[in-house]
């Protein structure tokens, strides 16, 4: 796989080092986004993130921002924490855009499963992401409270997608038909879109579902940990 972001190193340790700029944003998203990276800059954020989630946040909010890049892909080593990834970016974009729907896409229930526990906010949930790093800081804590989750299976409720901030659901549900993507397009509005384990959707019916979500989509960010 061709390493894509070579050129804009440079100029994203220049980004960094020099405090964060957003020509794009008004001035309220600005003084909000840069707080959120600043946020995870403070050795007050604890746990730490390791530095190639930190690393991999800025390089996607820099991409997204700077570079007006709306679909990305990351690669990060199997156990090198995407969930956590995937967290920041719901977090940054509740907080700087004020999106409210996640749609988070797997290829399995095997994956389904691992990312219903860190997505679930049951105040019981020890596993909840958003329990074990705190994204959502200062003025921001509130939003935290609003997220909730709905699978998508068999015998859920579809209604159930109306309501959830994060919609979790295998790809193949929807391209078979077991879950209508005209609930989705006609009830979530805007909305970010992940597609964990990248590598195992198959192409076609992955880009399918896609381009009936592209005029919905604010950005989509594929994850993997195979190149």
């Amino acid at each position: 796989m061709k390493y894509a972001f070579k050129e804009h190193e440079k100029n994203l340790l220049d980004w960094c080092n020099k405090g964060y700029s957003f020509p794009n944003l008004n001035d309220v998203q600005k003084s909000k986004a840069k707080d959120f990276l600043r946020n995870i800059d403070d050795p007050n954020f604890v746990p730490p993130l390791y530095r190639h989630q930190a690393e991999s946040l800025k390089r996607l909010i820099y991409c997204f921002e700077v570079l007006n890049k709306k679909d990305l892909l990351v690669e990060v080593v199997t156990g090198g924490g995407k969930s956590v990834i995937i967290g920041g970016m719901i977090a940054y974009f509740m907080i700087v855009h004020s999106i409210s729907k996640f749609l988070v896409l797997v290829p399995n229930t095997i994956v389904r499963a691992r990312l219903k526990d860190e997505f679930d906010s049951d105040p019981k949930n020890k596993s909840f992401v958003f329990h074990n790093f705190p994204f959502f800081f200062n003025g921001t804590r509130d939003m935290q409270q609003r997220i909730s989750l709905h699978e998508m299976k068999q015998e859920a409720d579809p209604t159930g997608i109306r309501s959830a901030s994060i919609i979790l659901g295998n790809i193949h549900q929807i391209y078979e038909g077991k879950v209508s993507l005209d609930i989705i397009k006609k009830n979530l509005g805007n909305l970010v879109i992940f597609n964990d384990e990248a590598h195992n959707s198959k192409a076609d019916n992955y880009n399918e579902v896609l381009n009936q979500l592209k005029p919905q989509r604010v950005f989509r960010l594929d994850t993997t940990a195979t190149p």
